[in-house]
């Protein structure tokens, strides 16, 4: 036991010294206004001061280690600094791990991490007041009990969303090793975050248990954190891990919320706001994006807009009119569509660029949800270009007829989106409606012709 108490408390001080070491070097090349960042340096400074004490050149540890070599497990306990340090270090990872989540488009995982991490610490002050103030110790341990519980629910649901978006690009494939190297780091992080709360449980508990060796528990435990927090600031390799990094890795996950990131929008519908976007035009992509990240994000207002990418979330599918039996809305929305709808034409560039070769694969997989023709144009000459855009445009013609001149996207976005107006009306949610500039009274009349007779009368408004 002397030998690996001794053993394990250099590794202590090696882990510790090393890790602070690494982090300011890379600190002094990674801007010190990220949160990340920021919070990483902190965490690494909190946890040398769980290690060493101001006052002295020895360790807290190895003081509790020459109790431990000459008292028993059971008459030696934890001490409060110890555990509270613990709790503040691992609490700090985790909110660090919320702000990955927000990079990684995770808002609403990220948000409800926060509400649980909010309720751990309301129960945590609340098991402390009964303790110190009630002495109700039943009371006591249900408010940490349920604490606890908290505390390794937002572990699980953390660990998961970092697997899920890692083990999606790494099962998608790319050939950016960056990217690739990115993923096996996530993964890295979810087995972390959850490995390092019960590294810490243990160790604290080992003090009072005389079949568990705590110092060599805490030393595992410092060990983890130390490389967690390196993890999730990205202070690893070469190349720091940015922000645009994440962001691409959102992408291949299927959670960015970039207009190339193609994130099906089905609405949302807020029951505590009081204002709801019905119309929102699509030409203002990074305004859209906003809006839809302050939904997820903030729940500050409804979004009844409607925006499907594939066939999973409706692209291509119809819905049926109420009024016109066995018939759908594209008719009464869209009247009759042109053959050239069903015709689909993507030119890839000399380059073959990474952009063109993703702009072909969403092109591709939108002409199979629609029913449409896809044309590329690569290497062909002009004499054979001019005879597969005829043949090209006959297959659309055939299509379009087969289809009744339907709009081959569907209506099904119609359906959803008056589902959600109906909804936001009801809760009597203010209905807001986003022009082109200059564009406000200049739109298209209301459906049917009621409404364009008193389309006539109204006069426009600025």
């Amino acid at each position: 036991m002397p030998f690996l108490a001794t053993e394990s408390l250099q590794g202590v001080e090696l882990v510790s010294r090393h890790g602070n070491e690494q982090a300011v070097q890379k600190l002094a090349q990674a801007p010190t206004d990220k949160p990340l960042v920021a919070l990483a340096f902190y965490t690494m400074a909190r946890i040398s001061l769980n290690l060493f004490s101001k006052s002295t050149d020895a360790p807290l540890l190895r003081k509790q280690s020459v109790a431990l070599l000459e008292l028993d497990y059971r008459v030696l306990p934890c001490t409060a600094q110890l555990r509270r340090e613990h709790v503040l270090c691992n609490v700090l990872q985790m909110h660090m791990t919320n702000l990955k989540l927000r990079a990684l488009a995770r808002h609403r995982t990220a948000w409800w991490c926060n509400r649980l991490m909010a309720l751990m610490a309301l129960l945590a002050s609340a098991g402390i007041y009964s303790a110190y103030r009630l002495e109700e110790p039943d009371l006591t341990s249900f408010c940490c009990s349920i604490s606890a519980a908290c505390f390794y629910l937002v572990a699980c649901i953390q660990c998961l969303a970092l697997c899920r978006t890692a083990s999606t690009t790494l099962m998608q494939g790319t050939d950016d090793d960056f990217m690739w190297w990115t993923a096996r780091l996530l993964c890295a992080n979810a087995f972390l975050v959850l490995l390092g709360p019960v590294l810490s449980f243990l160790g604290s508990a080992g003090f009072s248990k005389p079949d568990i060796r705590p110092v060599t528990l805490l030393t595992l435990d410092v060990t983890f954190q130390v490389c967690n927090v390196v993890l999730l600031s990205g202070m690893v390799g070469t190349v720091p891990m940015s922000l645009e990094s994440l962001q691409k890795l959102a992408e291949f996950s299927g959670f960015s919320l970039s207009s190339s990131g193609r994130v099906a929008c089905p609405g949302h519908i807020s029951h505590r706001a009081t204002d709801c976007v019905v119309s929102f035009p699509g030409k203002y992509s990074e305004s859209w994006d906003k809006a839809v990240s302050s939904v997820a994000e903030k729940d500050a207002f409804s979004l009844a807009c409607v925006f499907l990418t594939d066939a999973a979330s409706g692209l291509g599918r119809h819905a049926s009119n109420p009024d016109t039996p066995g018939k759908c809305w594209c008719h009464q929305i869209y009247g009759l569509l042109p053959a050239s709808t069903y015709l689909s034409v993507v030119e890839i560039g000399a380059s073959q660029s990474q952009c063109s070769q993703e702009t072909l694969a969403f092109r591709r997989a939108d002409a199979e949800s629609m029913g449409q023709r896809l044309l590329v144009k690569q290497h062909q000459t002009e004499l054979e270009w001019e005879q597969e855009l005829t043949q090209a445009v006959e297959d659309a013609e055939i299509l379009c007829a087969a289809n009744q001149g339907r709009a081959p996207w569907g209506c099904e976005w119609f359906e959803q989106w008056k589902q959600n107006v109906r909804t936001a009306h009801e809760l009597g949610q203010v209905l807001h409606v986003f022009y082109f500039k200059g564009g406000k009274g200049r739109g298209k009349m209301p459906l049917g012709p009621a409404h364009r007779r008193a389309g006539k009368e109204r006069k426009p408004q600025d």
